[in-house]
């Protein structure tokens, strides 16, 4: 037989790799030692798994910015510019007519649905999916949301940001 006949149906895989992004990690733990364990890790640099951007071939880094104090907004200021992913439930009305000073600053808006998991056992099955709404350019999402709904703030060195927990 000719060695190519064995390859005939594979075809060439396109990859897309991201140049230059970064993300925000917001991190809230109840469990103090796990709580002390990762700072002490991100402060020192140090990880249990080498991290990566999906595959091992792209190796991911990391910078630990600081730990911030936060706290929670009041359920009679309901219009924010949430500034991570939310639970579709929480959201009564998004604002698609932005002020003028954030129309000028930021791409027009583009918001998705993803139904993600939201609760995992420790051997990694799902036991809970919640559908989650986020702008896919990364931008804040200028929303009312409703009283089910809790939404933090904190500032990070002079930005404010506006999170809904997990």
């Amino acid at each position: 037989k000719e060695l190519g006949g064995l390859f005939k149906q594979h075809k060439p895989t396109n990859y897309e790799f991201l140049k230059d992004c970064s993300y925000r990690l917001f991190v809230a733990l109840h469990d103090e030692d796990l709580y002390k364990k990762l700072k002490s890790n991100l402060e020192n640099h140090s990880t249990y798994y080498t991290i990566n951007m999906g595959i091992s071939a792209c190796i991911a880094n990391y910078e630990y910015v600081g730990e911030y104090p936060i706290k929670q907004i009041p359920h009679d200021n309901k219009r924010v510019e949430i500034d991570t992913i939310i639970p579709s439930e929480c959201v009564d009305q998004i604002d698609f007519d932005r002020p003028i000073e954030l129309q000028k600053a930021k791409l027009p808006i583009e918001l998705q649905k993803a139904k993600l998991p939201n609760q995992m056992k420790n051997n990694r099955e799902v036991t809970e999916y919640r559908e989650f709404i986020y702008d896919v350019k990364g931008q804040s999402i200028s929303l009312t949301y409703n009283e089910n709904c809790e939404i933090y703030a904190l500032n990070i060195k002079g930005k404010d940001y506006f999170i809904h927990p997990m």
